[in-house]
């Protein structure tokens, strides 16, 4: 199987206060995926963006096609833009050059995608003219009984069986903002990573963590983390295939 993985991240996008939470998202998602209960992706099918431009942003996406299952991922600012006259919303992410980007953008050319935006969503209104290390304890007993090509093989054959599709993680809902901590990452980024690494200890049997399961453990760390902020940050999302699901590994747990 051909997988790729593309982490983007723009904490300190032209004209926008700078973040430190998107590089630490990048560094916990890389570290996550290179971990055998992330699904024993290798270095060189992870590929990262630090604050790019939207020609970088754009070529990398170009360069996921040819791959049998992706998963993109951008950290830092956006918004939801609202069309004033058809009410029409998209998700726009702001690039390092301070350039805005529509985040459907960056869905790669290949038929399984798993897509994750940690970026705010309050909803702007526009009237057009005219118109951390991880897991390494928590593996020492899997490792005795398997070797990392059997994490990669559950992995893989998780995704074969899905449906084809995208499934699209968003770290707050509309007219909400994602919180950051400097040196954890994302509120949403480090609580997906957590959750996941959690439900690894508590598993008793080989499995896959699936996509949706996964946001909705996230979504409840993310709830208790932010109770009594405001706006609230509510993690959603879901497959583009309602029918089927489209359920994608997040983690794999061999015990």
């Amino acid at each position: 199987m051909i997988r790729k993985a593309l982490l983007i991240e723009a904490g300190k996008a032209k004209g926008q206060k700078e973040i430190a939470g998107p590089a630490v998202d990048v560094g916990r998602l890389r570290t996550w995926f290179g971990s055998e209960n992330g699904g024993a992706w290798e270095q060189r099918e992870i590929a990262t963006l630090s604050n790019p431009s939207p020609a970088q942003v754009q070529a990398s996406v170009t360069g996921l096609a040819g791959a049998d299952y992706a998963f993109v991922s951008f950290s830092g600012h956006g918004y939801i833009e609202q069309d004033a006259r058809t009410g029409r919303q998209t998700q726009k992410i702001i690039v390092g050059t301070g350039e805005e980007m529509n985040f459907a953008s960056l869905r790669p050319s290949v038929k399984k995608v798993l897509m994750m935006c940690d970026a705010c969503r309050v909803v702007e209104v526009v009237r057009r003219f005219a118109e951390s290390s991880l897991i390494e304890n928590r593996l020492k007993l899997a490792r005795k009984k398997y070797d990392r090509a059997a994490f990669r093989e559950w992995f893989e054959a998780a995704v074969t069986n899905a449906a084809e599709g995208a499934f699209t993680m968003y770290g707050c809902g509309v007219n909400q903002v994602c919180y950051d901590d400097p040196l954890e990452g994302g509120f949403f980024t480090s609580s997906l990573i957590d959750s996941a690494a959690g439900w690894t200890d508590r598993v008793a049997k080989n499995g896959c963590l699936p996509a949706q399961d996964a946001l909705t453990l996230a979504a409840g760390a993310v709830s208790v983390r932010t109770a009594g902020k405001s706006p609230p940050q509510q993690p959603t999302g879901g497959p583009e295939n309602r029918t089927l699901g489209n359920p994608f590994p997040f983690g794999v747990c061999l015990t």
